[in-house]
């Protein structure tokens, strides 16, 4: 039996798609599955037995278009599907639901299966069963937090910049000597110290900022709205005097007001939303599309060292830099008979320009430097700055502030289980930033005979070798090519990250010996991703279907909300266009034409259910696939000099 639940206000009548059905879901099951803490809430509930043998693609199929129908109408529901699914597994058509039945349901088997949208929501207890069935009844109790409970309020200072304080902080740059840091940095020689230089200037530009620009307390709640204004909150705590004033004139009146405050509220957020979406761009898709959702990451859990995390992670990161012994290289130096060329000069103009070119939205280095206080004050700071970046280019270093960086460890996957699951990110100074974007502007333009000639660093990274009659000495050499290239170039090849798999379509497979870089043994896997592609050693893309149609009906929910959120068709149209059809035909050429029947099934009910919330039509994935092989063909025609142009040859017609 199985049964599709969601929080909603109604409930409807029972559908089998099978026949076959000699047991009843209780509706006491229902009541008690997760909605009995949730007073006055009703569901709507599907029952349906899913028969085994060739019923139950069938079924599958048919309980796919259920529950799609219902996650359009109602995008922020939870949907429960619960019920005796055989051998079946709803996972195939639906792969964002999550499954929490863990325990055996009839002897040893698991066959009542209970799915989810919620990742970890539900939890399967053991109970008796129902008089003569050989089947236990379950209880399933929800074991997540609501949002609001999930995490308190958070309290946060913010500069507040106003046309006022960045006008007040024109007025201090405009009327500050320069000239004194220079004279402090001065030595007794009579040079001047770049690192003072630099250091007195940065700490006085940020002590102005500090002094000038105010700072306010902003307080947001875990369940805030992204719509919610000032208006808003100025309604509210109007209405709340109202409430305890005792006035019902008064209450009624800032009732009104909030209701008119709120309509207008929402409809100037999907204004400005709907411009955001004008444009084909994913990055401002995807912000606008977190402020719907009201998306937040969870933070990422901190792994247990046995000591400080920091020093380890510095150990971590500086790995490559411990010396190893190795042989002495000589190299043999030429002659060079052209003059040193004269240190690059930059201008007030091109500084200038960096500056005005900062994104106000960078995050600041460890001198605390707003990029915002930067580019208001462009005309002011342009020539301190420009004094500065001479000066470095005279004396060939840049200033030891400028150099500083703060690395911050953001975790690969949640949780961290060893240092190598965090990716360091360096947050350098923002003036440094316009340092180099100036110095590879006078790159760019230096003539090409001027300039050093290019070393070529590109490594293969994938070693493909082929096994004739067991012998698998080429395979061994090529594999300690690039071992001795690598070391050659002062590469280091991480081992544990090296995979290896053996493609064998024989009847009667022989075992192979492992394979060992530094004495390390590579890891053999069945299967692995390589350039966003999921290729398995029996050469089917059923993985990599199944990898695709998760990440593109995961998409699919962001495309509900957007329906919802008012979103006009052709805005639709446009995200599934660049969030959802990118994925889908990402590398086509390469896979689609080798997969079976069932998964083209699969991937094209996406495409049919896109249509169905766009209410427009879209291209059908065989379509695109013949269209890109033949652009693919057209101009592998035209150059000559790639590898598959001797595949190809023209009609005599010459088409």
């Amino acid at each position: 039996m199985s049964t599709c639940a969601k929080y909603v206000g109604r409930t409807e009548s029972q559908d089998y798609i099978a026949e076959g059905s000699k047991r009843v879901l209780r509706s006491d099951f229902l009541r008690d599955l997760a909605f009995r803490n949730r007073p006055g809430l009703r569901c709507t509930a599907r029952d349906s037995f899913i028969a085994s043998g060739s019923a139950a693609s069938a079924a599958l199929s048919k309980l796919y278009d259920v529950i799609s129908a219902l996650e359009t109408a109602h995008p922020d529901a939870v949907f429960i599907v619960a019920g005796d699914f055989n051998q079946c597994n709803l996972r195939t058509v639906l792969t964002k639901y999550h499954q929490h039945v863990d325990i055996p349901t009839r002897g040893k088997n698991t066959l009542d299966h209970v799915y989810s949208n919620i990742c970890g929501g539900l939890k399967a207890a053991r109970r008796p069963s129902f008089g003569d069935s050989d089947h236990i009844s379950l209880f399933m109790y929800p074991v997540y937090r609501r949002r609001l409970k999930q995490s308190d309020p958070v309290s946060r200072q913010v500069q507040l910049w106003t046309p006022e304080a960045e006008s007040t902080l024109q007025d201090c740059f405009a009327t500050t000597d320069w000239d004194v840091f220079r004279a402090a940095a001065t030595l007794e020689d009579s040079s001047v110290s770049i690192d003072d230089y630099a250091e007195y200037v940065t700490g006085y530009i940020h002590t102005c900022i500090e002094n000038i620009v105010p700072i306010i307390q902003v307080g947001k709640f875990p369940n805030q709205k992204p719509w919610v204004n000032s208006e808003v909150l100025q309604m509210l705590r109007a209405r709340s005097v109202a409430f305890k004033s005792g006035g019902e004139t008064e209450l009624k009146v800032a009732q009104y007001k909030l209701k008119k405050a709120i309509r207008s509220a929402k409809r100037q957020h999907r204004e400005k939303t709907e411009r955001l979406y004008s444009t084909a761009d994913p990055r401002r898709m995807w912000q606008c599309l977190d402020k719907i959702t009201d998306f937040r990451s969870r933070p990422g859990n901190i792994i247990s060292s046995s000591g400080s995390l920091p020093d380890d992670l510095n150990a971590f990161y500086t790995r490559f830099e411990t010396p190893t012994p190795t042989t002495p290289t000589e190299y043999t130096h030429t002659s060079n008979t052209r003059p040193p060329s004269p240190p690059p000069v930059v201008s007030s103009a091109q500084v200038h320009k960096a500056l005005r070119r900062i994104n106000p939205r960078k995050a600041t280095g460890p001198d605390n430097i707003p990029g915002r206080a930067l580019r208001a004050c462009a005309n002011e700071l342009a020539d301190v700055f420009t004094s500065i970046f001479n000066l470095s280019l005279r004396q060939c270093t840049g200033p030891t502030c400028y150099k500083t960086t703060t690395v911050v460890p953001l975790p690969k996957k949640n949780p961290p289980s060893c240092l190598n699951d965090y990716r360091p990110v360096a947050l350098t100074p923002i003036i440094m930033k316009c340092f180099e974007r100036v110095v590879l502007s006078h790159i760019q333009s230096t003539p090409p005979s001027t300039r050093s000639p290019p070393t070529d660093s590109r490594i293969n990274s994938a070693v493909i070798g082929r096994i004739t009659g067991g012998d698998e000495a080429a395979y061994r050499k090529e594999v300690d090519s690039l071992v001795a290239w690598c070391t050659k170039n002062n590469l280091t090849l991480n081992t544990d990250k090296t995979k290896e798999m053996i493609v064998d379509l024989r009847k009667e497979r022989r075992p192979h010996q492992p394979l060992f870089i530094r004495d390390l043994e590579v890891e053999r896997v069945s299967s692995f991703k390589y350039l966003g592609v999921h290729i398995s050693d029996d050469l089917t893309w059923t993985l990599n279907t199944t990898y695709v149609l998760k990440r593109a009906q995961q998409r699919l929910s962001f495309l509900r909300r957007l329906r919802k959120f008012g979103m006009s068709p052709r805005i639709l149209s446009n995200f599934y266009s660049c969030i959802i059809e990118s994925i889908l035909t990402s590398c086509i050429t390469v896979w689609y034409g080798s997969t079976t029947v069932e998964d083209r099934k699969r991937l094209q009910r996406v495409v049919k259910t896109a249509t169905k919330i766009t209410k427009m039509a879209h291209p059908s994935l065989q379509s695109i696939y013949n269209l890109r092989v033949h652009r693919r063909a057209a101009s592998i025609i035209k150059d000559p000099t790639h590898p598959q142009h001797g595949l190809f040859t023209l009609l005599p017609s010459g088409r």
